[in-house]
């Protein structure tokens, strides 16, 4: 785990929230923390500061957004949030 990542779960739990470090599952490409409050549920992808978003990582993190009505953000160090629409925009992903 990076300092990066270490410093957003900090930050989460600080402000309520509970905090699940995703490292295996059954599908490729799934965010590396759920995040939840009981008002609201995240998929928080963590990036480094030279660390690329995936295609996939896009895909299936607005997938499971869609399917169970949870938010999904992306954290680069250095960046804060950063957009990830224009890989739905190329990709014209069908959810």
């Amino acid at each position: 785990m990076s300092n990066f990542q270490n410093k957003v779960i900090a930050e989460y739990k600080k402000n309520g929230y509970e905090v699940i470090k995703l490292s295996k599952t059954n599908k490729n490409g799934i965010a590396d923390l759920l995040v939840g409050n009981g008002k609201r549920t995240i998929l928080i992808e963590v990036k480094e500061k030279n660390d690329t978003l995936k295609k996939l990582q896009v895909y299936q993190n607005c997938k499971l957004s869609k399917s169970f009505g949870w938010d999904f953000i992306v954290l680069q160090d250095g960046k804060g949030e950063i957009d990830y629409s224009k890989f739905i925009e190329i990709q014209n992903f069908d959810f």
